[in-house]
């Protein structure tokens, strides 16, 4: 058995630690945790010094979990809380996280609401407010990722409010209020440390024991309801069908339709279309950071679609800009659920080839796509420019056209001539794009192809 005298907990934030002074109150174990070794998680170093070449040590750069235990220098459980537990892609955020812990061997439990009502329906005052249920491709990917790398990913029900809301502990919880909250929480981390914590630490599985079965079943059970909602987003091709889409990106409207997506919900959508209409592939880049021009880039990518995993395609068009959430978590989440075989534990590992296709980023600023778009970004008040007759075209009228240029060039930030926040540049050194090179084997800009870290070695046969 762990002594809790000699465990670490590091948390994400100063609040989460907070947060594990109250978790302490209802478990006698984790109260004998020293104060002096509750830390905040370092933003450089190892969680793994053990096995430093450890994905688990990724952690520290790509995605934070709330809380890491770590015993002996060897990471034996990490923890994820949030009250969030909406439908679509935003549960799927974290997952990232969910798959880096599993990768490096190590046991992880996450406390969310499995359903909730919306904040939005509670404030305007509606009678029946909708429960919406969490995502369950979020359950399907934790027991996937259990049954390929044989560690437990247990999940657990936050409280709720008779509103539905998520119970809150407020700023001087009672000892009563924490354990009504957190004590499930409590009594799992417990278990998994206690009972448990010196064989994870050993990286020896504990899948076989009955308590840890009976959890990674109750997981498996919760993906087994089907989403309401599928995604328009997240389309299969054909080897042949991806080649015309990268060749000639608006061959996408073929499976996205212009009037089905494009011309719904926000006016981003039209932003999304107007880059995919100027999109076009000026260079092509391999893993080792080689640049080849176009003609040279698509031939070689001929080639490499020819691979065998290759002849079926999981296309995820994401209309976002410039950030990391929540499409990370969720090209995560369909890498395992969707493209990895029955014991997929690498890249390498896949069925079926994952692509990312996002036209709102490109690499260059001197590209010919990114100054296109970029020009009709300023001009977009200009009645007679070819991006404000898109929105003519969606809206109908002039004043409800002026009125959704507004809305979306309230999201351009500070900059008032240029594309500000609406388009972005790819930054090789981020969060973003460590995730997308190691899980994608393509990843397609508004002007660029990038290959991924997988195909590291492959050339261009001539």
């Amino acid at each position: 058995m762990l002594d809790p005298m000699h465990l670490v907990v590091f948390c994400d934030r100063e609040d989460d630690r907070r947060v594990f002074s109250r978790l302490q109150s209802t478990s006698e174990f984790l109260s004998r945790i020293p104060n002096e070794n509750i830390r905040i998680l370092p933003t450089d170093g190892l969680l793994d010094p053990v096995d430093s070449g450890s994905r688990i040590n990724t952690l520290l750069r790509d995605d934070r979990p709330d809380y890491v235990f770590v015993a002996d220098g060897r990471p034996v459980l990490v923890v994820e809380l949030t009250e969030h537990g909406y439908t679509g892609d935003n549960p799927l955020q974290r997952f990232t996280r969910f798959a880096i812990a599993a990768e490096g061997g190590v046991p992880f439990v996450y406390f969310t609401p499995f359903s909730r009502v919306r904040d939005d329906e509670l404030d305007r005052g509606d009678r029946n407010p909708s429960e919406r249920h969490v995502n369950t491709d979020v359950f399907k990917g934790m027991s996937r990722l259990t049954d390929i790398f044989g560690v437990p990913l247990l999940a657990l029900d936050w409280p709720k409010n008779e509103r539905g809301k998520p119970r809150k502990l407020g700023a001087n919880p009672s000892i009563e209020k924490c354990r009504n909250i957190l004590g499930e929480l409590g009594r799992t981390v417990e278990i998994l440390l206690r009972d448990f914590g010196d064989k994870s630490k050993r990286r020896e599985s504990i899948l076989d024991a009955p308590w840890v079965r009976e959890q990674t079943e109750l997981v498996r059970a919760l993906w087994t309801r089907e989403n309401i909602r599928t995604s328009a987003v997240k389309i299969r091709v054909t080897r042949q069908e991806l080649q015309d889409i990268i060749e000639h990106p608006l061959r996408i409207l073929g499976s996205i339709s212009r009037e089905g997506y494009f011309f719904k919900d926000k006016p981003e959508r039209l932003l999304l279309l107007y880059c995919i209409e100027k999109a076009r592939v000026e260079a092509v880049f391999l893993p080792n950071g080689t640049r080849m021009h176009r003609e040279a880039g698509l031939e070689l990518l001929r080639q490499l679609l020819a691979q065998p995993v290759f002849a079926e395609c999981l296309l995820y068009q994401t209309g976002y800009k410039w950030r990391s959430d929540p499409h990370c978590g969720v090209l995560v989440n369909l890498d395992y659920n969707y493209c990895r075989n029955a014991t997929g534990r690498t890249t390498a590992d896949r069925d079926r080839s994952l692509v990312l296709f996002w036209p709102r980023v490109f690499l260059s600023k001197d590209s010919r796509a990114y100054s296109a778009v970029a020009e009709a970004i300023k001009r977009l008040a200009v009645t007679t420019s070819e991006f404000h007759q898109l929105f003519l075209q969606r809206y109908e009228n002039e004043p409800t056209a002026r009125r959704y240029i507004a809305q979306l060039m309230r999201g351009r930030g500070n900059n008032a001539t240029g594309p500000g926040k609406l388009i972005g540049i790819w930054g090789n050194n981020t969060k973003q794009a460590r995730v997308f090179r190691h899980y994608c084997d393509l990843v397609l800009l508004g002007d660029a192809v990038l290959l991924g870290d997988r195909w590291r070695g492959f050339e261009l046969r001539r």
